[in-house]
């Protein structure tokens, strides 16, 4: 036999030592109720929360002799087998019911308590991976993580407070550096990094030091330099300015390379940005130039300047934004490991703005890219930004994707990352959600629902309460202004919601450029429920029609998407067409009940061409050209505008939405409008007379996708 004529197959596991399983099943009051929580909790809500999971522990007998061999069960009894100075917390938790996982987390509450006949018990509180994924601290930007991840000999973000008197390092062990003459945060960073850097010009005329640094030990003779800069030109002025340097070797070869505007000297373009290269005992020196009018534009740029030997000289490498400007194979310098780092403040005279920042040296000519991080990784589709964060934050993230293509993602925020990942869900429309087998998130992209398959069919007869169509309180949404970060807006309309006293909406999505903001406006409002469709949760009981549901539930719930199709809706003949968003489960061992919560499938349904159904675009001027009776089984439709239906039989049957009742089209007659349609009536169960100028729709159009 089988649920519920027999009690369900419960399994708990707990690895308190943090890696061990242990089975404790037997102990677990399941008779008293396991309860659980996932994904997103109610139909307004914008995002999942973490799953979570309780259920009560016997921990000792009466009297307080332990139940098991091994010894108290009590977290905090130092003399218990288990003991944990953190009392298990933290310590996974794996669930199965019916052989199936059912859970995966970790314990994130336990308290112990005693009945009145002296019998321990603990109150047990689990949470899935998105728990400890909210409390990660906050992110550190893109560029100062790419940096650090590199292995920096030494790292200057140049980040620090307006009244800061030393430049601080996110670099281990390294202490803040006292400076002089930099006016801290006066300009807004790069967008990989938006935190203020300084101001560098000056009062006095020529470059002047402000402060140097002496790396602990100097780089290999391959190395490598990069920096943030950013200046504007004096229209028509000379310009003059030596924003940073650094000596390289020691002794009679020791050099020393300047980074800055203007020192060629020459007339026709004096302002070029110069890598100038000498040896400090020698006359032989090296330039090499990048336009000026590239770089001084009051943007932010990333130079990169690579070395390594060439014989008994250097070749060194100039890149501008990713892109290597100029190279020089074989320089007079002589190799020699970087040691120090000079950063000098300009000319007000000459320059009308300069700046400096993120300023790294590497003891590598080749360490990882950082332009992008520079840009914050702007353009990054969903499953590359997805998978970068994964590797960066040791967290496994499944992406479920379509065919269709995900979004092309703005620049990454500097937050917690749980917000970055919210940020990329909003982008794409999609949904970020746990798995339930495995210690790890899932995200399912927007085109990942595109035509998904129906994955579990809930009838009437395993619902607890008939679910019943909720009308939408103030009407459906009319227009949305959708606004990108830093960027522009569009708003979307729709007309007939407006008329309806549509409500306003507003959108930020963090998406590469404004081209796409109208036509995700258009697809917030076509995503919406129509009319009394909007049904948004269903109570299940899973004991009804002998268990028939729990195996199918089952294995939907471990996949995503999970599309079902659901019958028995007040009101709704046809039932309906959802994805399931979140549950609220209570199990014990002889009932077990679940409220989903649901959103519209419908207008994921997109256009496929040459499919029968979806591969058809729907009628915009189609209205009846005459009342009918209940029992017709001819309609005349006149089409005002645009192409009249098709008589093909290649192409019929074809069903149509008139007034809410599915009829199916068996042929059609008349090239012209109007046409005369033969039909069959009630399809999806209703059936009724049908006034004159009704509108005459496709069933299931193709929907646009995104």
């Amino acid at each position: 036999m089988a649920f519920p004529a027999d009690p369900l197959d419960v399994t708990v596991t707990i690895a308190f030592d943090g890696s061990t399983p242990v089975d404790v099943s037997a102990y677990v009051r399941v008779a008293d109720g396991i309860n659980r929580t996932y994904g997103r909790p109610g139909k307004s809500a914008d995002s999942s929360d973490p799953s979570r999971v309780s259920f009560t522990l016997q921990t000792a007998g009466a009297g307080g002799e332990p139940d098991l061999a091994a010894g108290t069960w009590n977290p905090y009894d130092p003399a218990g087998a288990y003991w944990r100075r953190d009392g298990w917390l933290r310590a996974p938790v794996v669930i199965t019911v019916e052989g199936s996982t059912w859970f995966t987390g970790r314990l994130s509450a336990c308290v112990p308590r005693w009945d009145l006949d002296g019998a321990g018990y603990a109150d047990i509180e689990a949470a899935g991976p998105l728990r400890w994924v909210i409390q990660k601290r906050p992110v550190r930007s893109p560029l100062e993580r790419a940096i650090v991840a590199e292995g920096a000999a030494l790292y200057l973000p140049l980040t620090d407070g307006p009244i800061a008197s030393s430049a601080a390092t996110p670099m281990s062990g390294l202490t803040p550096i006292d400076v002089d003459g930099i006016k801290f945060a006066q300009v807004a960073g790069p967008i990989g990094d938006p935190r203020s850097l300084p101001e560098m010009a000056r009062d006095e005329v020529g470059a002047v030091t402000a402060w140097q640094v002496n790396l602990d030990s100097a780089t290999g003779t391959s190395w490598c330099v990069d920096v943030m800069l950013r200046g504007e030109r004096v229209v028509d002025a000379f310009t003059d300015y030596t924003a940073c340097g650094w000596a390289a070797g020691s002794g009679a070869t020791e050099s020393f390379y300047t980074l800055g505007f203007g020192w060629d000297g020459g007339s026709s373009d004096p302002d070029e940005l110069t890598l100038f290269g000498y040896e400090i005992n020698d006359t032989g020196y090296f330039a090499l130039t990048i336009d000026s009018e590239l770089v001084l534009d009051g943007n932010w740029h990333h130079i990169r300047v690579q070395s390594q030997p060439s014989g008994s000289s250097t070749r060194v490498d100039m890149t501008l934004d990713g892109t290597v400007a100029v190279a020089d194979s074989g320089t007079t310098v002589a190799p020699g490991g970087v040691t120090r780092v000079e950063i000098f403040t300009a000319s007000t005279t000459t320059l009308k703005s300069g700046s400096i920042g993120h300023l790294a040296v590497y003891d590598d000519n080749e360490p990882g890219e950082t332009h992008q991080a520079a840009r914050g990784y702007w353009g990054e589709d969903v499953a590359t930004r997805l998978a970068r964060l994964a590797t960066q934050d040791d967290v496994t993230i499944d992406v479920v994707t379509g065919t269709y293509g995900t979004a092309t993602l703005g620049p990454q925020p500097t937050a917690k990352l749980s917000e970055i990942l919210r940020d990329v869900e909003s982008a794409d429309l999609g949904r970020l959600v746990e798995r339930l087998d495995a210690d790890a998130l899932r995200y399912v992209s927007r085109d990942a629902r595109y035509g998904a398959a129906v994955t579990l069919t809930i009838g009437a007869e395993h619902q607890a309460v008939s679910p019943k169509p909720e009308m939408k309180v103030g009407g459906a949404v009319g227009s949305v202004t959708v606004s990108r970060p830093g960027g522009s807006s569009a708003i979307a309309t729709d007309a007939a919601a407006v008329a309806a006293g549509g409500v306003d909406a507003t959108a930020e999505p963090n998406v590469a450029t404004d081209g796409v903001l109208l036509a995700i406006g258009q697809w917030i409002l076509s995503s919406q429920p129509v009319g009394a469709t909007g049904v948004s949760t269903v109570q299940l009981d899973l004991g009804e029609d002998g268990g028939s549901l729990v195996a199918d539930w089952l294995a939907a719930i471990v996949a995503q998407p999970i599309r079902a199709a659901i019958a028995g809706v007040a009101g709704l003949p046809a039932g309906l067409d959802v994805f399931v968003e979140g549950w609220t489960e209570m199990l014990t061992d002889v009932d077990w009940t679940i409220g989903v919560v649901m959103s519209p499938a419908r207008p994921y349904d997109v256009f496929v061409r040459g499919d029968d159904q979806l591969g058809r675009r729907d009628a915009t001027a189609s209205t009846l050209d005459g009342a009918v009776l209940s029992s017709a089984t001819a309609l005349s439709v006149a089409t005002s505008s645009g192409p009249v239906w098709t008589t093909e039989s290649a192409h019929l049957p074809l069903d149509i939405d008139v007034e809410g009742e599915q009829i199916t089209v068996t042929g059609i007659a008349g090239s012209t409008s109007p046409q005369t349609f033969t039909v069959t009536r009630a399809t999806n169960g209703v059936v009724k007379a049908l006034p004159d100028g009704s509108d005459v729709k496709l069933w299931r159009p193709g929907v646009r996708a995104l």
